[in-house]
């Protein structure tokens, strides 16, 4: 039925790559240890992967403290598995949708996404 068919959830792989990153640095002055903001070079990790219902997923997590993440993942593969799964036909050239048979529907889904618990999904 659908390309995306038959496509398992699971890791597909990791990268790790070397990048500006805002930190935190320690300094001493009079005798006294303070933390101060800084920008220097550190290990950041992508985990790709890929989920029945959200498609490709990557996650990019700094490995040095503060040790922010940032989970992405691609809207229109997200809402093309939701118009599979709901039986709605459509054609996507690249990233676009150019033809949707129930535009209405396509849109309340796509706007679902912003108020969708993420932190349950993603965890």
């Amino acid at each position: 039925m659908a390309e995306n068919e038959g496509i398992e959830h699971g890791l597909a792989c990791i990268f790790s790559v070397l990048e500006l990153c805002r930190t935190l640095s320690f300094r001493f002055e009079k005798g006294s240890p303070f933390v101060q903001s800084a920008r220097r070079k550190c290990l950041f990790l992508y985990f790709y992967f890929m989920d029945r219902d959200l498609g490709l997923i990557h996650v990019k997590l700094q490995t040095w403290f503060p040790m922010q993440i940032q989970v992405c993942f691609n809207g229109h593969e997200c809402l093309a598995r939701k118009l599979i799964a709901n039986m709605i036909s459509f054609t996507k050239q690249d990233d676009v949708f150019v033809r949707v048979e129930d535009w209405g529907r396509a849109r309340k889904f796509a706007y679902r996404f912003a108020g969708l618990n993420w932190l349950r999904i993603l965890e």
